[in-house]
Order: C-alpha cells, then sequence, then structure tokens
C-alpha cells in the first residue's frame, strides 16, 4: 500500500470519526457523496487523485481591505463623559509658506467630541483674531467665499455655525475628490491648500457613530 493510498484511508477515517463535530448537516452531506463518487472510482489514480482534492486545504480569500485613503483616525473616551471622542485628519498635498512661519503643512480636521461635530482646518500660522473669510471649492463645482471663526489658538479656521455648522459642509464633501481652500493669513499674502478627500466616507464612519448622525 502505497503512501498516498494510506493517506486516502486516514483521511476517509477521520471524517467518518469527526465530520459531524465540525460541519454542518448540509456540508457532511455533501463530503459523503463526493466521498462515494471517489470511492465508486475503478482506476486507482483516479481514485486517489479525487480524494486529495476533496480533502484538500481550501484557502480562505481574503477580505477586501477598506479603503480611508490618507485620513488619520483616532479614537479615545471622553474624561468628561465617558462617551467615545474620535477624530479623523487628513494633511493637505503639499505644505504653505508665510512670513510670520515659514514653511507649515495645513490639517483638515473632523471631530466627534462630547457628542458634538467639529471641522476645522489647522493652518499652523498666526491667522488673525478675529473671523476670516475662507474660499473653498469642491472638484469643479462653483468656489465660495464665507467667513469662518478663528481658533482660540489664531491658527485654525472652524466652519462657522452661521454657514450652517461642521455637519454641513461635511454633507458638501460627501462624494468629491478633493478640496480646495484659500485665506489670507494676518500680515501675510494669500496661501491655499489642497486636500484629496479618498477614501474619507470609510474614515467618517466611526465619527457618524459616535456623534449619532
Amino acid at each position: 500500500m502505497n503512501n498516498r493510498l494510506i493517506k486516502c484511508c486516514l483521511y476517509a477515517v477521520t471524517f467518518i470519526c469527526t465530520a459531524p463535530s465540525f460541519v454542518t448537516h448540509a456540508s457532511t452531506e455533501l463530503i459523503e457523496t463526493s466521498g462515494l463518487k471517489c470511492k465508486g472510482l475503478s482506476d486507482k489514480e483516479q481514485r486517489l487523485s479525487c480524494f486529495d482534492e476533496l480533502f484538500k486545504d481550501k484557502e480562505l480569500a481574503p477580505s477586501p481591505a477598506i479603503n480611508k485613503g490618507n485620513w488619520m483616525i483616532t479614537q479615545k473616551v471622553s474624561p468628561i463623559d465617558d462617551s467615545k471622542n474620535v477624530v479623523i485628519s487628513l494633511y493637505a498635498d503639499r505644505p504653505i509658506e508665510t512670513k510670520s512661519n515659514g514653511k507649515s503643512m495645513p490639517l483638515l480636521t473632523i471631530r466627534c467630541a462630547e457628542k458634538k461635530t467639529s471641522f476645522y482646518v489647522y493652518w499652523d500660522t498666526y491667522l488673525g483674531s478675529k473671523s476670516l473669510e475662507v474660499t473653498h471649492r469642491l472638484d469643479s463645482d462653483k468656489a465660495l467665499t464665507e467667513r469662518w471663526d478663528i481658533s482660540t489658538d489664531n491658527k485654525a479656521v472652524f466652519y462657522s455655525d452661521w454657514n450652517g455648522g461642521a455637519k454641513a459642509i461635511i454633507k458638501q464633501l460627501n462624494g468629491k475628490d478633493k478640496l480646495f481652500m484659500q485665506l489670507t493669513p494676518y500680515g501675510s499674502s494669500p496661501v491655499s491648500a489642497i486636500f484629496y478627500l479618498n477614501g474619507m466616507d470609510n474614515a467618517l464612519k466611526p465619527v457618524r457613530d459616535a456623534c449619532g448622525w
């Protein structure tokens, strides 16, 4: 009795003894039917090849990767109310340069903190002390110029509540490929940045879940 025949017999014994404990009834019937088919083959080589095919390992197809583009995601528990705080961020395609701070990389951020959604862009340079006019354009849509609030550290702009709030602009971004932004920091020339939004819908999911929208 050669090694392949021994292997075949061991497979058959293993199947008879253990099949009920690890396969479903339907799977067991399928294997039994296939096993009888193999057993009924008169040619020994064909019979052994049939059993080899029946019991060979089946590789599971890898799960498709979830596309989140270049978005960075952080999640923490709020020390205030134990809710989930989620921040997703995306760097611009290139740095800007200003008189007050030299080169810096703009960072777009969407945040859910204590169930409140925020949308802001950090420019890492002094922007001014009050609200600021910001021009933004999505893909080939018409450019819009609106006033955005300036953060308390004077280096970021928030999408203002009087423009509809954070969720309003996030809704505008849905299905878009890129966001162009331009503003003029205090005492500097206008600067602009492009954010490529690939993967945003998947990256945004934990923010939606945390803030319940």
